[in-house]
């Protein structure tokens, strides 16, 4: 998808404001609602972010599943644990990603 600069800013702030909510949830879009929920983003910036969550695991509904389907990573090995630090490695690289 193709982004205005607005828009990756936007994304940017929503992105870095989910970083220290991650380690309480279970799923990236859930950390963006605890930002906004903070009021660290407004929720427009909350909808852009979970919408570039869901369009890049479409089909699918959780990253786990993305993984397992599309990435064919083993279901073996996509424990809790596994998956805490994919998600915190995949949010860092958003927020880079948006950086620029």
């Amino acid at each position: 998808m193709k982004y205005t600069k607005q828009q990756r800013k936007d994304l940017y702030a929503a992105f870095k404001a989910a970083q220290p909510y991650l380690e309480e949830q279970v799923f990236l879009c859930w950390a963006v609602v605890e930002a906004h929920r903070a009021d660290k983003i407004t929720e427009s910036q909350q909808e852009l972010a979970k919408n570039l969550i869901k369009h890049r695991i479409h089909p699918h509904h959780t990253v786990s599943t993305w993984l397992n389907r599309s990435a064919r990573i083993p279901n073996k090995k996509i424990t809790s644990k596994a998956m805490k630090a994919y998600r915190k490695r995949w949010l860092e690289s958003l927020v880079k990603e948006f950086s620029r």
